[in-house]
């Protein structure tokens, strides 16, 4: 009887538990919630409707589901060959950023050499350095070796800007494992290397995805330096392309948010799969 009264009981417990702060904070979460996405329902509802539709009421349903804007945004609009630029560009830079990143920063964090702690704090200036001033420079480097409007140049400017950032974060999340463990490798007869292959990196997994994460999105939405250093149609990146169609096709809002929501698929997808690595990878580089 007594179990039957405090189970009745329990509910209004946990009501008067409910602080009106609290619910006025839940609340206000959802609102902010609500405005932070209304944007993403008018770009994909948008993309759905005709023109008549869109100018009638852009907040409305569409009287019917039509696909045709994201295939004229692929064709028309030539998204579909600027995808292929960018993927090729920002798969190869996050590969040899985080290879040269990795191992760079496994030295600074294990190995003992003359200089070591000038080097990397030198390094480290490089993350200070803002992209902006360093244009002209760049421009003039590039055009001297025939570079411009070339993936290679691209990539390598890429690969440049960010392997001190990526030694920054890099070094930290190594300095977090504990040593021991590669020391009683090194016993057994393994080398730096095949310790750092075999033990550390699938250890510092979410240090690598972190990396992996953050410079793959920031290569994709990059505009600056690619609208700077590429020239022509063929290399132009998705990014570059959204601005051209956004000029081409002033009026076709249809077609025009399709194309954006096909640019920002990728980096939403990347981050949505691997966040749990985010946060993880990010304290740990940073509290060491």
């Amino acid at each position: 009887m007594s179990a039957q009264l405090n189970s009745g009981r329990s509910p209004r417990r946990s009501f008067a538990r409910i602080r009106p702060g609290r619910l006025a904070l839940e609340i206000l979460v959802i609102l902010l919630c609500l405005a932070w996405l209304s944007p993403f329902y008018l770009l994909i509802v948008n993309t759905l409707k005709t023109m008549p539709e869109i100018t009638a009421s852009p907040l409305a349903l569409p009287a019917a589901l039509r696909f045709d804007a994201y295939t004229r945004a692929w064709k028309q609009a030539h998204l579909g060959e600027y995808y292929k630029n960018s993927v090729i560009i920002s798969v190869v830079s996050v590969i040899l950023s985080v290879s040269i990143s990795s191992l760079a920063a496994y030295a600074f964090a294990r190995l003992r050499f003359f200089g070591k702690q000038v080097l990397f704090f030198f390094i480290l200036a490089g993350v200070m350095l803002p992209l902006q001033i360093a244009l002209v420079p760049l421009y003039r480097l590039l055009s001297g070796m025939d570079l411009l409007s070339t993936y290679q140049g691209m990539i390598a400017l890429y690969v440049a800007f960010t392997i001190p950032f990526g030694i920054f974060i890099l070094t930290g999340f190594y300095r977090s494992i504990p040593v021991e463990i590669e020391e009683a490798a090194h016993i057994d007869g393994c080398s730096w290397f095949q310790s750092y292959w075999r033990i550390v990196m699938p250890l510092a997994a979410p240090g690598l995805v972190t990396m992996v994460i953050l410079e793959f999105i920031w290569f994709w939405n990059e505009y600056l330096v690619a609208l700077t250093m590429i020239q022509k149609e063929a290399v132009r990146t998705v990014m570059l392309g959204v601005m051209v169609m956004a000029n081409t096709f002033q009026l076709d809002f249809s077609l025009l948010t399709a194309g954006i929501v096909i640019a920002v698929v990728p980096p939403i997808l990347v981050y949505v799969f691997f966040q749990k690595y985010l946060i993880r990878g990010l304290t740990a580089g940073a509290l060491k």
